[in-house]
């Protein structure tokens, strides 16, 4: 019984660790994510009885990404190939597994932020690169945040967003009075990152316009925002120097000039467009892993405006709906489905978030979220738990409301 017990509690922990601190190096190789997660995900869909659509779509994407793979024998191919069967792994074993170890699930969560705050604070105020030998790819400037168990400021402030995301959902409202405000702070403060904060700012405006339904108050809010910033935007400029403020002050001089004169937004911008331009361009065929680079060049000048300053980078795409369609094509269309089914169907029960959940979940993958990282299917691995709880507690009513088949 105690070896039994011993076995689950190391087996609760090494899921934790590896969807918690996926960029965390475990292994020689230069996989950017945790191999090992990947590793016991596998061994463990042994056991699932059935599978539901969702799983279904993601794994024939994922299937065909490795069938393209066959064509390009290469270590970039084959990295890639693996970073689309993170998805449906995560969401065939990890719903099952929050629900099994809900309480074990909950304490390491508040104590992975906990510790990713303690790690920011301390790169922010003693030494900004401590521990980034065992990040894999982990790097900042001396104006821009801190990257804490992420690979740079960006990647933090959005894997936070996430956080925020999932412990708004997930934890009890208690717990959030203090670990919301945390999350908000890493963001802010902490990662520093305008395209975080931009996301928290969004998705903040999503919830009073979709749950609270406040459209002229958040109307209100922003006009009187924009003009207040706008009378003072001078005197925030000299006097503070903060790389997010220059942004701000951009954006509201000319919204056009934070993606023409941002190294950044130039950047996360043009791969979305790029992406999805590609798509278009050759009417949803498949690119594969290692025609980005070679795409880039040869419309280069169609792309002009998002590589006149040299800012566009041709390597990865930082897009995950983008890089979905571009290498996968119009088969990359089933991950967008499974995506928005599951967001449909685990809001069946409280339509008033729908509009929420669909606006929030895609707009954050149109960014640089890495196809490869767990969190994506730990945001829906966390709908579809709750979902399914809401579904018990309303199985009283006179007209229960559909049941919840997503639970592989």
């Amino acid at each position: 019984m105690e070896t039994r017990i011993l076995l689950n509690n190391i087996y609760v922990y090494f899921i934790c660790f590896t969807i918690f601190y996926p960029y965390v190096i475990t292994s020689p190789f230069a996989t950017g994510n945790q191999p090992g997660f990947m590793i016991l995900a596998i061994i463990s869909c042994v056991a699932i009885k059935k599978w539901p659509d969702y799983l279904v779509y993601l794994s024939t994407a994922a299937i065909f990404a490795f069938t393209l793979a066959l064509f390009d024998l290469s270590f970039t191919a084959l990295r890639a190939c693996a970073s689309y069967f993170v998805l449906p792994l995560t969401l065939a074993i990890i719903p099952k597994f929050i629900a099994s170890y809900s309480a074990q699930f909950k304490r390491l969560l508040v104590f992975s932020i906990f510790l990713w705050l303690s790690l920011g604070l301390y790169q922010n105020y003693f030494d900004s690169y401590f521990l980034s030998e065992y990040i894999s790819g982990g790097r900042t400037t001396a104006e821009r945040g801190v990257f804490s168990f992420a690979p740079e400021p960006s990647y933090y402030g959005l894997t936070m967003v996430f956080y925020l995301l999932i412990s708004a959902k997930l934890l009890s409202k208690r717990t959030n009075i203090i670990v919301i405000p945390l999350i908000i702070f890493q963001i802010v403060f902490l990662s520093k990152s305008f395209l975080a904060i931009a996301s928290l700012i969004i998705i903040i405006g999503y919830y009073i316009i979709f749950v609270q339904k406040m459209v002229l108050i958040m109307g209100l809010l922003s006009l009187n925002l924009f003009l207040l910033l706008r009378y003072w935007s001078d005197y925030i400029l000299y006097n503070y120097h903060s790389r997010y403020i220059k942004l701000l002050y951009m954006l509201i001089e000319n919204p056009i000039n934070l993606f023409k004169r941002d190294e950044s937004g130039n950047d996360r911008i043009g791969h979305i467009f790029a992406s999805f331009y590609g798509f278009l361009k050759d009417f949803g065929m498949p690119h594969g892993f290692s025609s980005y680079p070679a795409f880039i060049e040869q419309y280069i000048k169609i792309l002009d405006f998002f590589s006149k300053n040299n800012y566009f980078t041709s390597g990865r795409i930082m897009s995950f709906y983008g890089t979905c369609l571009f290498e996968l094509g119009i088969i990359g269309l089933l991950i967008i489905i499974a995506i928005n089914k599951i967001i449909i169907f685990c809001t069946a029960c409280n339509k008033e978030q729908r509009w929420f959940w669909l606006a929030s979940l895609n707009s954050l993958l149109l960014l640089p979220i890495p196809l490869g990282s767990p969190l994506v299917g730990l945001m829906l691995a966390t709908l579809i738990v709750t979902s399914k709880a809401q579904t018990r507690e309303l199985s009283q009513n006179e007209k229960p409301p559909p049941e919840n088949n997503l639970m592989p």
